[in-house]
């Protein structure tokens, strides 16, 4: 009996060590891409649009500097240890430098990060992030939508998308506002930001951290 107690409890250690190990993998790449196709005019809270324009998943990857090398298209090279800190300084210093100088692509062509979005509140790396990138700046008269969250997965085990599951952000490119909605589609209740957010759980007394399905990322 003993024996038998004893092989039980190490075959469920040796389970929860396997779970932990695979949630620990997961999270090495649990930093994701999505590129957009930004649209023309203006976007209305009350009114959005049906649908978002053409977006891409762009995949996932090990680290936030190597997230942004892909969604800048190797514009931006940062070492694999960098901070949020040096990531968003990078990022704003390429918002203000000509086209010609931001990217070895065409002027039509060159990648932009104009928003990121955290899984975890104050910008912690730690829980995984979604980089946005595309193919122009908000303050050209141009906005960006993202209507189901649900289409952009992730490696993570207890959320295999990023449905429900952002809890700060920061933008860019001239994209100073982020409205969020409760499912996807530009569905149910919304909020309005400004242009980041470490903490989205008390808005207006209402907890938008883990709400998030669908957006709009405006000037």
């Amino acid at each position: 009996m003993k024996k038998a107690m004893f092989l039980t409890a190490v075959i469920s250690l040796l389970s929860i060590l396997t779970f932990s190990s695979a949630v620990a993998q997961e999270a090495l790449y649990d930093n994701c891409v999505l590129y957009s196709e930004a649209v023309a005019g203006s976007f209305d809270p009350n009114n959005p649009p049906s649908n978002s324009a053409a977006t891409q998943d762009w995949g996932c990857y090990q680290t936030l500097s190597e997230a942004i090398y892909v969604a800048t298209g190797g514009t931006i090279s940062l070492p694999t240890d960098a901070s949020f800190a040096e990531v968003d300084a990078a990022l704003k210093m390429e918002e203000h430098l000509p086209e010609s100088e931001t990217s070895s692509f065409s002027t039509l062509q060159a990648p932009k990060v104009y928003a990121v979005v955290w899984d975890w509140v104050n910008y912690n790396n730690s829980g995984g992030y979604l980089v946005h990138s595309g193919n122009n700046a908000c303050d050209a008269g141009y906005y960006y939508s993202v209507y189901n969250y649900q289409s952009y997965s992730r490696p993570y085990v207890f959320n295999p998308n990023w449905d429900d599951d952002i809890s700060s952000f920061a933008t860019y490119e001239g994209c100073n506002k982020m409205y969020t909605y409760e499912y996807i589609n530009f569905a149910g209740s919304w909020s309005s930001f400004g242009s980041s957010s470490p903490n989205m759980i008390n808005v207006y007394g209402v907890n938008w951290s883990d709400r998030t399905s669908s957006a709009g990322f405006t000037p």
